[in-house]
């Protein structure tokens, strides 16, 4: 099976989402046990974010809910690497409000 994996650059606002998505990971209470994976934006783009916690690889794809702001690499892709990997594809929707990136989704994480 082939995908095409994207090799864009990111914008500066899906930056800033994405750091917020990174940070708003790091600060839940995961007992020091969560070991990134993919933690910067540099291409190739399968997943935006990858981590390992415990035994669990987890994959995630960051949305901007409201649909302003897209980030590179595709759906399929992202959902190929976490099955390959036999780990988790984790959509996370962000959403911008006051200025500030946050997940829409109050306990994300």
């Amino acid at each position: 099976m082939k995908h095409d994996i994207d090799m864009h650059e990111v914008s500066d606002e899906f930056a800033k989402c994405w750091q917020a998505a990174g940070r708003h990971l790091d600060s839940q209470n995961h007992r020091g046990e969560l070991n990134w994976l993919k933690a910067n934006l540099t291409p190739p783009f399968l997943e935006h974010l990858s981590f390992r916690l415990e035994n669990q690889l987890f994959f995630i794809r960051i949305d901007d809910v409201d649909g302003t702001v897209s980030g590179p690499g595709n759906s399929n892709g992202f959902r190929t690497i976490a099955k390959g990997c036999n780990g988790h594809a984790c959509r996370m929707p962000m959403q911008r409000k006051s200025g500030a990136w946050e997940p829409s989704i109050p306990g994300w994480g």
